[in-house]
């Protein structure tokens, strides 16, 4: 899995701006030179506030991005609920408003975009291999974790996007931020509970 990991200062232009606010062609400029290329994977984590002013707001973020991806590509990004954790599996619904950054809300409801069926750790995705991405979030390959079983299963996006090798931009957010770390947790304890012999 290629992880480049880049704050807010991604989206700046190489030149000194000569305005406050950002535009839609200095983030697709900042993400051809990050190496995101038409027909990528890209995961997205984000924070629209630490970008300054943004032309257009999230709308301007999520239509540089596409235009980056092109229409071979496919846009993810986390729509995870965490306000009401403890009550997440109760009250699950598939328009339950994303917690993570208003990008990422303004995305799950955009034209086109569809949202993985789990309750605590589901993504939107928009793009050719949207729905495949999406589809079967936990139906199967359940592994054991502190969010539940399903979450990071085998049949979870998270692993899709690591199997795809998908990039994965981080902006004007850290490395603490990504969700897929997660992933890696519940590896290793699958593996751990794997070697853990029953007499």
């Amino acid at each position: 899995m290629k992880i480049q990991q880049e704050t807010h200062k991604a989206v700046q232009p190489e030149r000194q701006l000569t305005s406050t606010s950002v535009t839609r062609q200095e983030i697709v400029d900042a993400l051809s030179r990050l190496g995101i290329a038409r027909g990528d994977v890209v995961l997205v984590h984000s924070s629209l506030k630490s970008l300054g002013y943004v032309e257009g707001g999230a709308d301007t973020v999520i239509r540089a991005f596409l235009e980056a991806v092109g229409d071979g590509g496919t846009l993810v990004m986390p729509t995870l609920i965490q306000k009401d954790f403890a009550n997440a599996y109760k009250t699950w619904h598939l328009d339950k408003p994303s917690d993570v950054g208003y990008i990422t809300e303004v995305f799950r409801k955009y034209p086109g975009a569809v949202r993985s069926d789990q309750a605590t750790h589901s993504v939107a995705a928009l793009g050719p291999r949207a729905i495949e991405l999406t589809r079967d979030h936990g139906a199967f390959g359940l592994r054991y974790g502190p969010f539940g079983e399903t979450p990071f299963a085998r049949s979870s996006p998270w692993q899709k996007l690591y199997d795809w090798n998908a990039k994965v931009v981080l902006l004007g957010v850290n490395m603490d931020k990504n969700t897929l770390m997660h992933l890696t947790e519940y590896c290793f304890i699958e593996e751990a509970l794997n070697q853990v012999s029953v007499p």
